[in-house]
């Protein structure tokens, strides 16, 4: 009986207030030109739950816009995240978001990946036992001016490769944090 009582998620890894020092994300830098700026964002540590985040900026080759690596990782220590998985964060809950979301095998206990018609950014969240791992890929453009509606949006990265490299560097990420 692994020794933990009712109830109580089994957690296999640990966070670092630096969460960029163990996400590189490699696959992701690569796939989309590089990252200029790294800032580990926030965590904290609670009884019920510790997490981190950590952010990667970047300017995409064109010049048009730029793009957000999101990283965050939530070890829930006293209920189970499972059941509310699929219903994602709190925030997706309260702003609504597009996403069509669908099942990753091979990655934690469930993964699940979010893509959408309107944003062509990608949300990948993994949960292993009581951690929940989130990332999120953001475009935004640059208007100077008044944006032409005839003017055809700049290209992105094909959203497959995106999605590969975005697992690739998830189980990177959970390779480092995992406790022995």
């Amino acid at each position: 009986f692994g020794g933990w009582p009712a109830g109580e998620p089994e957690v296999r890894y640990a966070v670092t207030d630096n969460l960029c020092g163990q996400f590189k994300a490699p696959a992701l830098a690569s796939a989309l030109g590089g990252f200029k700026v790294s800032d580990p964002r926030k965590g904290d540590r609670h009884p019920a739950l510790d997490w981190a985040s950590c952010n990667h900026n970047g300017d995409r080759a064109d010049g048009s816009g730029g793009f957000a690596v999101v990283a965050v990782v939530e070890l829930h220590k006293k209920t189970d995240p499972g059941p509310e998985f699929a219903l994602g964060s709190l925030y997706s809950r309260a702003f609504g978001d597009d996403l069509q979301w669908e099942e990753v095998p091979g990655l934690g206990e469930q993964t699940l990946v979010g893509s959408s018609e309107i944003s062509d950014g990608l949300r990948l969240r993994v949960r292993d036992g009581g951690a929940v791992f989130t990332f999120e890929l953001m475009f935004f453009d640059r208007m100077e001016e008044a944006p032409d509606p005839q003017a055809a949006l700049p290209a992105r990265p094909d959203p497959e490769a995106l999605t590969a490299a975005a697992v690739e560097d998830a189980r990177a990420l959970m390779a480092a944090l995992r406790k022995d």
